[in-house]
């Protein structure tokens, strides 16, 4: 193959998966309001009265006062100074070991770092969607990886995350859609260790899941050991 049909063939997937995208980005968005609706008119969050306000809520805040605390420290009095100890977690704990649960080690909480304390609530709202967005797009990735067709992917997609179990759990436990977004490059990289590839997907990936939430990591790690042994 010569280079200049290379280069086709290159524009022509990143045209094909453009597309895809596109009318996957359209579809997503359009199937949220369908599901959400009832939250948009009654003016509702998806912060669930149980575990969401007194759990999964105040533990975003808290990274984030707790985050910006170092970074203003770092910046303006030149110290690097993380708090590990806290009394207004129960009746004193761990921070790093408590917010491992809900927050330390979710690359998107980071976004907290950047709200503010009174706009939390619309952070977590939109955490919620993108985590279900993202779920897509990585399943997507992984059908893709398989060869799969576009029609296909894009049924198996909102399968997957519109499923009974994603919509339940999104407004009640964010961060256990995390899972559906890592268990899809955690299987990629699976099929690359197969096809004798290098192994750097799985490793960073392993990583990923396991600082994101020990919890949800062994059942990771029970879902592509099943996964490796019907392969």
């Amino acid at each position: 193959m010569s280079i200049f049909n290379i280069i086709r063939s290159q524009i022509d997937r990143k045209k094909y998966l453009r597309d895809y995208f596109i009318v996957y980005t359209l579809l997503f968005s359009i199937t949220c309001i369908i599901i959400f609706f009832t939250f948009i008119i009654n003016g509702k969050s998806f912060i669930w009265i149980e575990d969401g306000l007194y759990q999964h809520y105040p533990a975003l805040v808290y990274f984030g006062v707790w985050v910006r605390g170092i970074i203003k420290n770092i910046i303006f009095k030149h110290s690097l100074t993380i708090p590990m100890w806290s009394f207004n977690l129960g009746y004193g704990s761990d921070i790093v070991t408590t917010l491992n649960y809900y927050a330390i080690g979710d690359p998107l909480n980071l976004l907290t770092i950047i709200v503010p304390s009174k706009y939390t609530e619309y952070l977590y709202n939109f955490l919620v969607i993108l985590r279900m967005y993202l779920a897509g797009i990585a399943f997507s990735s992984y059908c893709f990886y398989k060869k799969k067709g576009k029609m296909a992917t894009l049924a198996g997609s909102f399968s997957y995350v519109f499923c009974g179990y994603t919509i339940y759990t999104a407004v009640r436990h964010p961060f256990f859609l995390n899972p559906f977004i890592y268990l899809p490059f955690l299987l990629i990289g699976v099929e690359r260790i197969f096809e004798k590839k290098k192994p750097r997907m799985f490793i960073c990936m392993v990583f990923l899941s396991l600082v994101s939430n020990f919890y949800l990591f062994y059942m990771l790690v029970l879902a592509v050991c099943f996964y490796v042994l019907i392969r």
